[in-house]
């Protein structure tokens, strides 16, 4: 009795090793089918460096998603943010949890992207990762304030780059918007430093918006 329970043990344990093995690889899959997503939307004419550039991508969004599932927010230990002196958010947490994602993570994708495309071409894979933030933030800068001087806009863009190569690192879209509201923050600060009336511009804009619901 001791070994039939032995032996029934012995195939569950292989079972789900290998329906873990089996999930793991399809995640992989899926991963691999985005990244080649991305890449068949720029004008690569070699076949080897789409595949290379393809297979950059998924070992970035591979290293992303493995980290993000291996680590908890209970890693993190409560407190509070010491700049506003709030309590840190299960956000705040998982984002703190995923920015100690080891940097050559970040470094080897670029780096790699770097080499096989141009700034056009990177821009583009960079948009695909967070859902073209960088434009639709700067339509709604637009919105809002009306017209751009030239080094506003050179500013906020910078800024915005900034958040958007920031935000690749992190698995899900309330940490990607959460990184790019950082960089917001910096923008609104920019605008009020320069003689922007932002808080009434935005009340303006929300208003415009209200109308037209």
């Amino acid at each position: 009795m001791l070994n039939l329970n032995k032996n029934i043990l012995s195939k569950i344990g292989l079972i789900l090793i290998v329906l873990t093995s089996y999930s793991a690889s399809s995640q992989t899959e899926s991963l691999w089918d985005k990244a080649s997503g991305w890449v068949n939307q720029i004008n690569i004419n070699n076949d080897d460096t789409k595949t290379t550039v393809t297979s950059i991508i998924t070992s970035h969004l591979t290293a992303v998603r493995n980290w993000h599932n291996s680590h908890s927010i209970n890693d993190v230990p409560e407190g509070i943010n010491p700049i506003t002196g709030e309590e840190l958010t299960e956000l705040d947490r998982s984002i703190i949890v995923d920015s100690a994602l080891p940097d050559e993570v970040h470094s080897e994708l670029m780096n790699g992207l770097r080499k096989h495309l141009n700034q056009t071409q990177i821009d583009f894979i960079l948009d695909q990762y967070t859902s073209n933030r960088v434009e639709e933030t700067m339509k709604k800068y637009k919105d809002i304030l009306f017209y751009l001087k030239s080094y506003e806009q050179t500013e906020l863009i910078k800024n915005l780059k900034k958040a958007r190569e920031m935000a690749i690192d992190f698995k899900n879209e309330a940490q990607i918007s959460a990184i790019f509201e950082i960089y917001n923050t910096k923008n609104i600060a920019f605008l009020k430093r320069k003689g922007r009336n932002w808080d009434r511009l935005y009340k303006s804009y929300n208003d415009r918006i209200g109308t037209q619901k």
